[in-house]
């Protein structure tokens, strides 16, 4: 994109200025869209939809309880061993607006392969769907996603503790000739690449359609 597209999609999103300018993190990047565009639907799984509002509470909510289960500092580790749902999404971001990277784990690598994960990035925390809650995987403070309840918590955006240079997740290979091995995403490098996502967000947008943001 050049200069004056890149214009036109902040001005046509309610944005006068290019969020890389202002903000430094993805989450806080979703937080200003969120703002400007509150009632639109940011995520639809099977009959469940989401506003952007209600995403970014939800999420915003989770985050919390999470920093009240244990301190969390940037480039700590949280890993994910979750099923695609609307739940993952929230997830996500509840991870970046604590402080903290997302490790995405496969529910169908061995157990050794897991736990392998879960001792190199020396993990804090483990948010799992039920049916993965019991693996028998080494021990580890774990919230079940499915029943955790959150609502008593504060639905209001976490005052930002990591920046550009921190780490947003990490991903692991499947190991199939060896030990996995993680590769390390900052919060820079996904934003670097974010004006062709946007733009298609954009466009979406204007044509009143909604936004399947489940990957």
């Amino acid at each position: 994109l050049n200069e004056e597209q890149i214009q036109k999609i902040n001005k046509s999103s309610g944005i006068g200025y290019s969020l890389e300018e202002k903000y430094s993190t993805l989450h806080q990047i979703f937080e200003e869209i969120a703002e400007n565009n509150p009632d639109k639907i940011a995520v639809v799984f099977y009959d469940i939809k989401l506003s952007y509002r209600e995403l970014n509470e939800r999420s915003n909510q989770l985050a919390h309880y999470l920093r009240s289960l244990t301190e969390i500092n940037p480039d700590d580790k949280i890993a994910l061993i979750l099923d695609k749902s609307e739940l993952m999404i929230i997830s996500i971001l509840a991870v970046w607006k604590s402080g903290a990277a997302y490790v995405p784990i496969d529910p169908s690598y061995p157990i050794e392969r897991i736990n392998f994960i879960l001792e190199e990035t020396q993990a804090k925390l483990l948010i799992a769907n039920n049916v993965y809650s019991n693996l028998g995987l080494k021990e580890i403070l774990t919230v079940d996603i499915d029943s955790v309840n959150t609502t008593q918590m504060s639905k209001s955006n976490l005052g930002p503790t990591s920046g550009r240079s921190n780490l947003a997740y990490i991903i692991y290979t499947s190991g199939s000739t060896g030990k996995p091995k993680g590769v390390m995403i900052e919060h820079q490098s996904v934003i670097s690449f974010r004006n062709p996502i946007i733009n298609k967000f954009q466009l979406e947008f204007n044509n009143n359609q909604q936004k399947i943001l489940v990957p």
